[in-house]
């Protein structure tokens, strides 16, 4: 029996109970005696309802799946493989040059153990497991076609889950956050090409995990389906945007609206970052300690090149100034209030995520610094970047 099947046969159960209920309700002219007698068959039905409801989402994309490459049928056997590969393949692009096509029927045994003892027949279990190897394809296509060639798809594929979740294969069905979903659609990028024959509204992260009905953990196994679901169907699928490396370091110089920072200005940032032993405090405790009626023949013009920055302010003064002016002056971008992952940093400035050199940590340095002068992660729930609302037009 077919999982839909199955579902429907509880979910008529479900409905028999609720009208026997309902029609001895009314026999006792809707007494409390009713709702107490009934109340355990109502809930033991309920449960079933829920469980079979949630119990649907794998089964659920699988079927997709069959519907969509093999129309009618209710596995995915060696004919719909070969298709469901040949339509993949089609939804990857190498800029500049021909994408390699590697995915094979034969390839399937390296992900899936006894698909060929099995008659060829890709049972849901097996599914999810080539929909991983197949979002490592998606994302990476000469990687998986070099582990393919190399016998290792699954060998890669493992790499690839736990560097997604930090599962292993060999934990059962993990569980996946939010970002690892951003990550995988990250991953798409450079080399998925949707379907562009019509203008589409581009399915986020958030569209995805609503779409699987799933409130709680996310089970990866199934994410991974739904998202090589929507790849053969050619959908346009996008990751929270994400700036540009530069913008780090412009938002720093915009800040003092110049192109150089002179000494003054490298003080009031520092003051603001509360770094350098520059401190509001100390400020105000040097303005006591100076009080203008017990040194009015005090000459203060040796401390006017570490107090003054541009036009006369103070370093902080004229940072904060500064910033502010430009704040109000153009459109604020929403890079501004957003507060970045560790993982989006990395992503952003194109470094490795396993370790940091001493030039990589240079280099997010700005970002360190644009972030601390933001305050964008100072706020309990930070917005969460620009919309994402995009068509594959825009």
């Amino acid at each position: 029996m077919r999982h839909s099947e199955s579902s429907l046969s509880i979910n008529s159960l479900f409905l028999h109970f609720l009208f026997y209920f309902f029609k001895e309700d009314l026999y006792f002219n809707r007494t409390m005696e009713t709702v107490y007698r009934y109340f355990p068959v109502i809930l033991l039905c309920l449960s079933f309802h829920l469980f079979s409801y949630a119990w649907c989402s794998p089964m659920d994309v699988y079927g997709k799946v069959v519907e969509l490459v093999s129309p009618g049928e209710e596995y995915l056997d060696e004919m719909s493989v070969r298709s469901f590969f040949k339509l993949l393949e089609k939804r990857v692009q190498c800029p500049g040059v021909s994408c390699e096509k590697c995915l094979s029927v034969q390839s399937v045994d390296q992900l899936v153990g006894n698909f060929t003892s099995t008659g060829g027949l890709l049972h849901n279990e097996g599914f999810f497991r080539v929909a991983a190897g197949c979002c490592l394809y998606l994302g990476s296509p000469s990687e998986a076609c070099s582990a393919v060639r190399a016998g290792r798809w699954g060998d890669e594929t493992d790499h690839f889950i736990h560097e997604i979740t930090g599962y292993d294969h060999g934990d059962g069905h993990g569980d996946m956050e939010s970002s690892g979903i951003e990550t995988l659609l990250h991953n798409l990028k450079k080399h998925y090409k949707p379907d562009q024959q019509y203008d589409q509204h581009c399915l986020t992260g958030q569209d995805i995990l609503e779409e699987m009905n799933d409130g709680g953990p996310h089970n990866m196994d199934v994410v991974f389906g739904y998202i090589v679901y929507h790849a053969l169907r050619g959908d346009c699928m996008t990751a929270r945007a994400l700036p540009e490396e530069d913008y780090f370091l412009d938002f720093i110089f915009n800040s003092f609206g110049s192109d150089n920072i002179t000494i003054h200005e490298l003080e009031g940032l520092m003051k603001s970052l509360q770094l350098g032993g520059i401190h509001e405090e100390d400020q105000e405790g040097h303005k006591d300690d100076h009080g203008h009626d017990d040194h009015i023949d005090h000459d203060h013009s040796d401390h006017s090149t570490v107090s003054k920055g541009r036009g006369g302010r103070s370093g902080g003064d004229a940072f904060r100034k500064s910033h502010e002016e430009g704040y109000h002056q153009r459109n604020i971008s929403s890079w501004e209030l957003t507060c970045f992952s560790p993982e989006e940093l990395i992503k952003i400035h194109g470094l490795n995520g396993s370790s940091l050199s001493r030039s990589d940590v240079a280099r997010l340095s700005p970002a360190l610094v644009q972030q601390l002068l933001s305050g964008a992660c100072n706020s309990i729930s930070p917005p969460t970047g620009p919309l994402d609302q995009l068509s594959t037009t825009e």
